[in-house]
């Protein structure tokens, strides 16, 4: 066993008994500021190893971006326990935690965004838990839910970090008119109109609620929570920039309202009219040569389209005979890409889909999101039946800012 292996080990051990003094509401303060201390030293050895095993395997290769790649440490050295420890304590973060939040210009009593993050490799040593039998079990990997991927980017969506107030766009949406004019001649100047666009957070909330005793069991309680949350939050992002329907949020003030979504709100104007016959290839495609407008889109290649799961069954269903082909492969082979989401569902049969005009269209909807998830630790309301509420909240809203870039249609898939 190398030594990094063996002090891997150690920091492993030293992490399952903090964390189960954690969770011990008459545990010794003592013992948990030795513990603690003993743990930093070991990662510290442990880091140390890290970096004189990997300057005997291979050199470093020059250049790249230092800071980039000391933030990189500074995560992987992060730990989600450690921040849930802090603040079930109110205490002040301490050591990489610490270290990465000035990094990051994140609140102390914030969980960063970049620790939700999907881990590019990641290997975790399984750990024996004794069964009631005195049978030996090994947890094998936790089978996550699966939820919708994000369309976000597909269309064309910018996800920018803020800091603390309000986010202000400025849309430039008139200007000037260049034209000929005659030698001498004056041309006169025009006035440009300049739009601001505010934009104030909303919260996004989701709590996990669980027995003391099941995360004494699983060490890796932290790590699925993370998995998890990253996945249901990328969702129901999603969810809101499409079904967003603009309407006041549930007892919340007259100015606190739902985000405008592509398809759930008139943000890209008045819905098509629900057609009355199924839909065919010649549909399909009209839908992708409509897409094309000479200014956000100027091929049927720069045309993406985004279809229900029902509409995408349609498309690959209808043919051509003529062409000789489908209109999932007519689009896919002929547009800027076509894709399905679990998200876009049908009424009485019909579905909603959206084009997006991507070669000029990047930024035309933007999904800012402030930084820092917080993390809210109840430990005392179900105190008596052992139970643990743990709240996140993170804030952000969403605004399409060129609607031209965008348009929708309705599809009967039945």
């Amino acid at each position: 066993m190398t030594n990094v292996q063996k002090l891997t080990v150690e920091a492993s051990e030293l992490r399952e008994a903090l964390n189960t003094l954690a969770g011990d509401a008459e545990a010794d303060e003592t013992a948990i500021n030795e513990k603690t201390a003993e743990y930093r030293r070991v990662e510290a050895r442990l880091r140390a190893a890290i970096i004189a095993e990997g300057e005997t395997r291979e050199p470093v290769e020059p250049g790249g971006d230092a800071e980039a790649r000391e933030r990189d440490r500074l995560i992987g050295a992060a730990d989600v326990r450690r921040y849930v420890s802090a603040g079930l304590r109110d205490r002040a973060l301490e050591g990489a935690e610490a270290e990465l939040n000035a990094a990051l210009d994140c609140p102390d009593n914030r969980l960063p965004w970049e620790m939700l993050a999907e881990p590019e490799v990641r290997h975790r040593a399984d750990t024996v838990t004794a069964a009631p039998s005195d049978v030996p079990r090994r947890p094998q990997r936790t089978i996550p839910r699966v939820f919708a991927d994000s369309i976000l980017q597909y269309l064309g969506v910018e996800m920018p970090r803020v800091a603390a107030g309000e986010a202000v766009y400025t849309h430039v949406t008139a200007g000037a008119s260049p034209a000929p004019v005659a030698s001498g001649v004056a041309k006169d100047a025009e006035a440009g109109t300049l739009t601001a666009i505010t934009m104030k957070p909303i919260r996004f909330s989701a709590a996990y609620r669980y027995q003391v005793e099941d995360r004494a069991l699983l060490a890796s309680m932290p790590d699925v929570l993370r998995s998890d949350l990253r996945a249901a939050l990328r969702e129901e992002l999603s969810d809101v920039a499409l079904n967003g329907d603009g309407a006041k949020l549930t007892g919340g003030e007259a100015t606190e309202k739902a985000p405008e979504g592509f398809i759930g709100s008139d943000a890209l104007g008045t819905a098509p009219t629900d057609p009355t016959d199924a839909a065919t290839f010649t549909n399909f495609r009209s839908l992708l040569i409509s897409g094309v407008d000479g200014k956000h889109a100027y091929t049927l290649g720069g045309v993406r389209a985004l279809l229900g799961v029902a509409g995408y069954k349609r498309a690959a269903a209808a043919t051509d005979s003529a062409l000789q082909t489908d209109a999932l492969e007519f689009m896919a082979r002929r547009g800027g890409g076509v894709r399905s989401t679990a998200l876009i569902t049908p009424a009485s049969n019909i579905e909603q889909a959206v084009i997006f005009r991507a070669e000029r269209g990047g930024g035309s909807a933007v999904f800012p999101m402030w930084q820092g998830v917080e993390i809210i630790e109840d430990r005392y309301t179900g105190a008596s039946k052992g139970e643990v509420r743990l709240q996140l909240i993170a804030l952000g809203n969403f605004k399409i800012v060129r609607t031209a870039a965008y348009g929708r249609a309705k599809l009967k898939v039945a």
